[in-house]
């Protein structure tokens, strides 16, 4: 994880947003796959890290197998530590966010 200031071209696109603005929204898209990543394993949809195709039902915002799908990628294919990398994204100490302990919380 690098622990340089965020200076990707690509998250600049918003010029109306400064940093702290992209890290909040960065951070809310980790709340919200953490909280859709335990709905779906409290209902039987993800089973150790894997989808469950029978038990696929509709669920607040997840309503199709890529829904989940993608949930699963996320935590499970590099997403989450991109996405803190990217961000540079950081707890309350200045610490960066460690994905393994992200994870160990699911």
């Amino acid at each position: 994880m690098s622990l340089e200031p965020n200076t990707h071209a690509s998250i600049r696109c918003l010029p109306w947003i400064d940093d702290y603005g992209i890290r909040m929204l960065l951070c809310a898209i980790i709340q919200m796959a953490v909280e859709d990543y335990r709905l779906a394993k409290h209902h039987g949809i993800i089973v150790n890290g894997q989808i469950v195709p029978t038990k696929m039902k509709k669920l607040k915002n997840m309503d199709t197998v890529s829904e989940v799908t993608s949930l699963i990628s996320f935590f499970h294919q590099d997403g989450l530590e991109r996405l803190i990398e990217v961000g540079a994204l950081q707890d309350d100490q200045g610490n960066h966010l460690d994905s393994e302990n992200i994870l160990k919380a699911l």
